[in-house]
C-alpha cells in the first residue's frame, strides 16, 4: 500500500463485493481459502496447514479469531491480520496488515500478497455476490426493462434459498452456490424485500 517502506509493516486494502459475514466465512474454512490462497489450507487444531502448488507447506496459528470482523494468523514469520469492515452497501472493505517480515523477504511477501488477495476478490465476486439489497435492485431494473420491452411475465426459478439445502447436504457446488441468495424467501421461510415488488408488478 502507498507509504509502505521496505522492513516495516506490509499493508493493503482491497474491497469486496460481499457482506464481512461471507468474506469471514471465506477466510475462515478450508474449502474457502482452497479456492484463492493454497493447494489445500487446512484447520487441525488451533493452525492452519498451508500446501502450496510450488510444494512449499506452512502451519500458521490462529493469533485471533472474532467472527465476521478479525482473523489473525502467523504467516511466513509474522502476525498477519484480516479486518473487515462493513462498507454499509453490502460490501467489505478489507485491510490486511502483516508484520515482523524478514527484511530480505519483504519484497517478495509484500508482491505476493496480491496474488491472495485478487484471487479472492475474483472468487468472491463470481460466487458469493448474492445480498437480498442487491437482488431487490436487480428487480427494479429487471422491471423496468420488461416495461421497456412490453414484456408479459418473468420468471423466477428459486422460491426459497439454498442456504439451508447446502447445509443439508454437507456442501454445495460453485454453480449450486451462485444462485444462493437469489429465493423469494430466505433459507428461513421469511419473505423477503423482492417478494412484495414481485407481487406488485403481477
Amino acid at each position: 500500500m502507498k507509504g509502505d517502506v521496505a522492513g516495516g509493516p506490509i499493508r493493503w486494502r482491497i474491497h469486496l463485493p460481499s457482506p464481512p459475514d461471507q468474506v469471514f466465512a471465506v477466510l475462515d474454512s478450508d474449502e474457502g481459502r482452497a479456492r484463492f490462497w493454497a493447494e489445500s489450507a487446512v484447520q487441525v487444531g488451533d493452525a492452519i496447514e498451508f500446501r502450496f502448488i510450488n510444494g512449499l507447506r506452512h502451519r500458521s496459528s490462529i493469533l485471533a479469531r472474532r467472527p465476521p470482523l478479525i482473523l489473525t494468523i502467523d504467516y511466513l514469520g509474522g502476525p498477519a491480520r484480516f479486518e473487515l469492515t462493513d462498507d454499509g452497501a453490502g460490501g467489505t472493505d478489507l485491510l490486511l496488515t502483516h508484520d515482523d517480515v524478514a527484511p530480505e523477504e519483504w519484497q517478495e511477501v509484500h508482491a505476493g500478497w496480491l496474488n491472495v488477495l485478487f484471487p479472492l476478490k475474483a472468487w468472491i465476486a463470481l460466487t458469493l455476490i448474492g445480498t437480498e439489497a442487491r437482488q431487490h435492485d436487480y428487480f427494479v431494473r429487471l422491471i423496468s426493462e420488461m416495461k421497456l420491452r412490453k414484456g408479459k411475465f418473468i420468471v423466477n426459478f428459486v422460491p426459497q434459498d439454498y442456504d439451508q439445502l447446502c447445509i443439508d447436504l454437507g456442501g454445495c457446488s460453485d454453480a449450486i452456490k451462485v444462485w444462493m441468495n437469489t429465493g423469494f424467501y430466505s433459507e428461513t421461510g421469511a419473505e423477503r424485500s423482492v417478494l412484495p415488488l414481485w407481487r406488485g408488478h403481477l
